[in-house]
């Protein structure tokens, strides 16, 4: 937690909001998404990445489309892990997973903490 807090920490005292894009891991294809997140967490104060879901009820059109685009390819737990390994070789910018419960319980909160 502290490489999280310390990157709001860093923005509170240059004067401005932390800078946090989401994006959803494998959207709109692997390599795009690669590309898109290395280059916006080079710039970013943290990265958050959204595993995708087949049933995203609480979010809006835009991620639930990104979700199923990435899901058709494809896209699953295993590899949003993977996807995130790769971008951890990449950046330094501390990394969110965003996620609904259901990924978490399918896989066992202890598999998937690991």
């Amino acid at each position: 937690m502290s490489r999280i807090t310390d990157a709001f920490t860093r923005a509170r005292a240059e004067g401005r909001a932390a800078v946090v894009p989401y994006l959803t891991a494998g959207y709109p294809d692997i390599d795009r998404y690669l590309d898109y997140a290395t280059r916006l967490g080079q710039r970013a104060d943290l990265l958050e990445i959204g595993l995708p879901y087949s049933d995203p009820l609480g979010d809006g059109p835009t991620i639930q489309h990104a979700g199923e685009v990435a899901l058709r390819a494809g896209v699953r737990t295993r590899l949003v892990f993977e996807l995130a390994r790769e971008l951890r070789a990449r950046l330094e910018v501390p990394m969110l997973l965003m996620t609904y419960l259901n990924p978490v319980l399918a896989w066992g909160p202890e598999r998937f903490f690991a």
